[in-house]
């Protein structure tokens, strides 16, 4: 009888850890980095907060504070494209990826690198460099 009553734990110990496996699946890095983007494309700078560690909306986004990105007067439109991405770590991952800025005058193209953390469940972009 006793054998039988460890089935029981085994399964919910296994159901736990498949869980928790497929939250990043679910919910990957590049997510984050897309909606951070998608937030700072509509000059929404509280929502693009929610995507981001303390250090990266009271530090230097690009050189100006996540903030004046959003309040900017850039007049066009944000896209991102992924090129790479790197988890060395469980709990990090790397990014590199292409910020293309549309306007009337062209579009301008970056290389960058953001460095993601995971915390309480879910990703945050906690640094963005020039590549």
């Amino acid at each position: 009888m006793i054998k039988h009553s460890k089935i029981p734990i085994f399964l919910i110990v296994l159901f736990l850890l498949a869980m928790q496996t497929s939250c990043s699946v679910i919910n990957p890095p590049q997510d984050a980095l897309r909606q951070l983007f998608n937030a700072i494309d509509k000059k929404d700078y509280d929502t693009a907060i929610q995507f981001c560690t303390g250090n990266m909306h009271e530090g230097f986004f690009l050189g100006q504070t996540l903030e004046n990105w959003c309040d900017s007067d850039y007049e066009g439109d944000i896209t991102i494209k992924i090129l790479n991405v790197d988890s060395p770590q469980q709990g990090i991952a790397y990014i590199t990826f292409e910020l293309h800025l549309f306007s009337d005058e062209g579009m301008r193209e970056k290389k960058l690198l953001a460095n993601l953390v995971h915390r309480k469940g879910k990703w945050l972009v906690d640094d963005v460099n020039e590549f």
